[in-house]
């Protein structure tokens, strides 16, 4: 171990700067594990006749502390091999008051508990193992939850969520929600196997039901879908999944009905300094899925799907906000026997702003816009910041989907937009105008709410 003490010979000595160095020196001692560290001496000498001091710092480290067992206490529910699943440490590792803060902030932040209490017991320790207590006094396991919004895409919307985060007293979880706008209706169930890895890896089983009604398409389908997901470094989550879905959907005078077995690998990362809002920060979801004739599938196809944000701030209370989506398609088959599911749309209240929800894409004979093989979408927007939670912004989107990336026509759409920030979710309101058309028109956009 290294220390830079800031004061070097030939500078001014000042107290205040010596103080908090020394306190400093002793708290990284400390967190090493050196529990019982302390100065047998600290002094200055100054001599007036050379104008000159001279500082004298022994700071005796003592012994090396380490984690010895964990016990968890105040009746938490939970089995023992599901709780080790949030702690920052192991035993047998150097005693770090970080890595307990740590294990408190991962216990707090799995919802599942009114009060955590983590402290490591030095006057305890035997062979210099200082155990660590927990104590925990659960949440009810057992919620019902309401969410109500609203958006220019889809129109009023609602939620009802039912969880059980404990099962048989053995951490599993059990998730079921309605969701419900004037053109999507889902019911999904899922249910949730933790791993023992560590507390975000988890596999997973889901049932469900999703219909889309909108002007140009109709889409109805069910699904079954198993996931395992695991952690890939502080940020990411990577998983496999193998969906079962069967599909009967219309767009213009296209009718598909089909049965996909679709496996698939997705990463997604996120890291953002603030979730009401935030100022910086950046996430990302990818998926790759297919499906082959030969296992049973209506067609072959290989798609891969991503997404991403990035927020940089900037002088003045000024947030650069960029977006992009991004889909494409590798088939064999014609884009008319692409399930409908699958293709690609753009236009929207995400999307491009400036046209109607999922209105932009190839089109049938009718002009009925149908989907295509592939689909990009990026926002540029500027967001000033106007007290705790106001900002007014500028915004520029462009994309389309398209069959064929030697055809690909951009649509553009620019405007202004409000901003109101509440713990439940954003409310934004944004003015677009369509450009490079004849004709251009102009589309106002609102959201209340989280998404849906």
């Amino acid at each position: 171990m290294i220390v830079d003490f800031p004061l070097r010979q030939g500078d001014r000595l000042r107290q205040d700067i010596y103080e908090g160095a020394k306190a400093d020196l002793e708290k990284k001692v400390v967190s090493f594990g050196y529990l019982d560290a302390a100065y047998s001496e600290h002094s200055i000498r100054v001599s007036l006749r050379e104008l000159s001091a001279s500082i004298s710092l022994t700071l005796e480290t003592g012994r090396q502390y380490r984690f010895g067992p964990v016990s968890f206490t105040g009746n938490p529910t939970y089995p023992e091999a599901f709780l080790q699943r949030y702690l920052a440490f192991k035993p047998g590792e150097v005693f770090s008051q970080e890595k307990l803060a740590r294990t408190q902030s991962n216990l707090i932040g799995a919802d599942r508990f009114k009060v955590v209490t983590v402290r490591g017991k030095k006057e305890a320790a035997v062979d210099d193992a200082v155990p660590v207590e927990i104590d925990l006094s659960p949440s009810l396991p057992k919620r019902l939850k309401f969410g109500i919004g609203y958006g220019t895409d889809t129109g009023l919307r609602g939620s009802v969520r039912y969880q059980d985060l404990n099962i048989g007293r053995l951490g599993h979880g059990l998730d079921a929600e309605l969701k419900v706008s004037e053109i999507f209706q889902g019911l999904g169930v899922r249910y949730v196997f933790p791993a023992k890895v560590d507390m975000k890896s988890f596999s997973s089983l889901k049932l469900g039901f999703e219909r889309e009604d909108t002007t140009d398409k109709l889409v109805e389908y069910v699904l079954v879908e198993g996931e395992h997901t695991r952690t890939i470094g502080r940020d990411i989550l990577g998983s496999v999944f193998v969906r079962l879905q069967q599909e009967d959907s219309s767009a213009g005078h296209q009718t598909t009905r089909s049965f996909l077995l679709m496996p698939g690998v997705r990463l997604s990362g996120h890291r953002y300094d603030d979730v009401i809002r935030p100022t910086r920060g950046f996430r990302y979801d990818l998926e790759v899925r297919g499906a082959d004739r030969s296992l049973g599938s209506g067609t072959s196809f290989l798609q891969f799907l991503g997404s991403g944000e990035l927020i940089v701030p900037l002088p003045q209370r000024v947030f650069l906000i960029t977006r992009m989506r991004l889909g494409t398609t590798t088939a064999h088959e014609s884009a008319e026997e692409l399930p409908i599911s699958v293709r690609f749309f753009a236009g929207g209240d995400n999307s491009v702003r400036g046209y109607r929800y999922q209105s932009l894409g190839p089109e049938d004979a009718d002009g009925k816009v149908v989907g295509g093989r592939h689909m990009i979408a990026g926002t540029v927007e500027v967001e000033k910041a106007l007290g705790k939670n106001w900002g007014i912004a500028v915004f520029y989107d462009t994309g389309n989907a398209f069959n064929n990336w030697s055809n690909m026509n951009a649509a553009q759409g620019a405007g202004i937009g409000g901003r109101y920030y509440t713990p439940v979710g954003p409310i934004r309101l944004d003015l677009a105008r369509q450009i490079s058309v004849r004709e251009p028109d102009y589309r106002i956009h609102v959201t209340v709410g989280l998404d849906l």
